[in-house]
């Protein structure tokens, strides 16, 4: 009998210990930051960090700002170091990506009082240029930064509930059409997305892509600063223990992974109200449009308490980036797809990013 209640009390010792050990690992990572940059007032270093928590491809952050005091410009531009080469080889969602820090960038300024004035170059070379000036009197408007640190991907399971009509008005635009469930036009997105991403999942090069951008553990996240870590897989609590210890960079190229990432890809697109579809032109400079007005539909989501998951696999893979254009019936291509539904808990922004320094400078 005395075995019997030892062995009962270090069964209970090792659940409390292991739930303990679940419990701390499966905390959000806390990546910090520094967010000051030597020569720069404080409060456009501010400005540049709310740009930075634009949506981006895979996290890769991948723009590089300079910026002229004497002439109050900055500059964006594209950093190719950071390009998807296998995803996206035409720099399409990239330049989407610089578009969002766009937006995010000019939706800031406004916050801190400055006007501004943005150059879009046709020219693929060429960076965005924005001009900026202080109003005298101006107090800073803090509702426009907490959207966009609200604002962030969420690949977690949305309420079984239809999105109001006057919440979707408030977020289309010319550019924009939405396909609710039953739609003739959802099914076809939903089958597509789960066969793009069969694809996808099982080609070696891209596999192995994106596995160089995911992160295994907090320290990998907090030092690189950058990428996937579990928040951004919307992976949490014990789930994020269990995804931690079980996976690493060699298990995320293989089969056992590919299977997982379809099967969770067909429970998230059952699992949504709808699909909002953003379309522009194929340029570089239309692109970028396109980047900045899928910030602003994504901050009025954020307003309505509307999550917002970008879907893209089909718009890499043919044949379906091919016909999606005519199966959806819009005037202009099909640039970008957005699983999109209410949820219990919204949440914010993990802001897992990297330090200004890392790609900011001042010119002299």
């Amino acid at each position: 009998m005395k075995k019997v209640i030892i062995s009962i009390f270090i069964t209970i010792g090792v659940i409390a210990t292991a739930s303990v050990y679940a419990y701390f690992k499966g905390k959000p990572v806390n990546v910090e930051i520094n967010k000051k940059v030597e020569d720069l007032p404080q409060d456009i270093s501010d400005i540049i960090y709310h740009a930075s928590l634009a949506p981006n491809s895979h996290n890769t952050q991948l723009w590089k700002v300079s910026i002229n005091k004497k002439k109050n410009t900055l500059k964006i531009n594209l950093d190719t170091d950071r390009t998807l080469k296998q995803v996206d080889s035409n720099n399409r969602e990239a330049y989407i990506s610089m578009g969002a820090f766009t937006a995010n960038l000019l939706q800031s300024f406004k916050a801190y009082g400055y006007e501004t004035k943005v150059i879009l170059n046709t020219d693929s070379s060429e960076p965005v240029t924005v001009s900026y000036i202080k109003t005298e009197k101006f107090t800073k408007d803090e509702t426009i930064l907490d959207l966009i640190k609200k604002r962030h991907t969420d690949k977690s399971t949305y309420l079984d509930k239809e999105i109001n009509n006057d919440d979707i008005k408030t977020i289309l635009n010319n550019n924009t059409h939405y396909f609710k469930r039953g739609d003739n036009e959802f099914k076809y997105l939903k089958t597509a997305e789960i066969e793009a991403m069969t694809k996808q999942s099982y080609n070696k090069a891209k596999a192995e892509e994106f596995a160089e951008w995911l992160r295994f553990s907090d320290k990998e996240a907090e030092d690189k600063k950058d990428g996937l870590p579990a928040e951004q897989l919307g992976l949490k609590g014990i789930k994020k223990t269990l995804y931690y210890l079980t996976t690493s960079n060699k298990s995320a190229k293989g089969i056992s992974f590919a299977k997982q990432s379809i099967d969770t890809t067909t429970k998230q697109v059952e699992n949504c109200a709808g699909f909002l579809v953003i379309t522009g032109g194929t340029s570089r400079k239309e692109l970028i449009e396109t980047g900045i007005n899928l910030e602003n539909i994504w901050l009025s989501a954020v307003k309505k308490g509307i999550s917002v998951h970008p879907m893209s696999q089909i718009l890499e893979e043919k044949p379906y980036s091919s016909e999606v254009d005519k199966m959806l019936h819009t005037k202009s291509p099909v640039q970008m797809i957005l699983r999109v539904g209410y949820v219990k808990d919204y949440g914010t922004n993990n802001q897992i990013r990297r330090n200004l320094l890392d790609y900011v400078t001042v010119e002299k």
